[in-house]
């Protein structure tokens, strides 16, 4: 099949499923091997298909509480979600405020709320394990700030007369 390849090698076969959708599943192993002395086992493998997705935010440099959300869909039990800015976990702590896992209809919702000052571009990944996995998904959301400054309109007087007023405000976009 295009997007299912199996990798096998003596002590383990992996089975790739690339571009997975809920219909993926089940599949079926069976076992069999000379060596057990063992009649042939069957096993039952369900494929957890679920999607990850992120908003961000674009603010004003020195905006405080700003939300970041990710919002999982596709899974039946509320999967555990934790929050990195590079590779530092983040925790409540002065600068975050970290969200329970909440559900909303069919979606599970984690907020990351960013409490101090906003300064710099960041990039945060949410990352999310589901209920009976082992391995964590991750998914990157950028926070953007936008460092606004305004220059004092120029008055040029020439005896009683204006001359020349001007303003000029310069959005500076700050980049990682």
């Amino acid at each position: 099949i295009g997007n299912v390849t199996l990798t096998d090698n003596t002590a383990k076969a992996v089975l790739t499923v690339k571009q997975a959708t809920i219909t993926d599943t089940p599949y079926t192993c069976l076992i069999t091997s000379s060596e057990w002395n063992k009649t042939d086992e069957e096993h039952t493998v369900n494929v957890n298909v679920y999607d990850i997705t992120t908003t961000g935010a674009e603010v004003k440099k020195g905006t405080t509480n700003v939300n970041i959300t990710c919002t999982i869909s596709g899974v039946s039990t509320k999967p555990t979600v934790k929050w990195k800015q590079d590779s530092n976990d983040i925790s409540d702590d002065n600068n975050y405020t970290v969200g329970a896992v909440t559900e909303s209809g069919d979606k599970f919702k984690a907020v990351l709320t960013v409490v101090q000052k906003t300064t710099t571009d960041t990039v945060y990944t949410c990352l999310v394990t589901t209920a009976g996995s082992t391995t964590t998904e991750e998914q990157t959301v950028n926070l953007t700030v936008y460092d606004i400054t305004t220059i004092e309109p120029n008055l040029l007087l020439n005896g009683n007369k204006t001359v020349m007023i001007s303003l000029m405000i310069i959005i500076t976009l700050l980049e990682l």
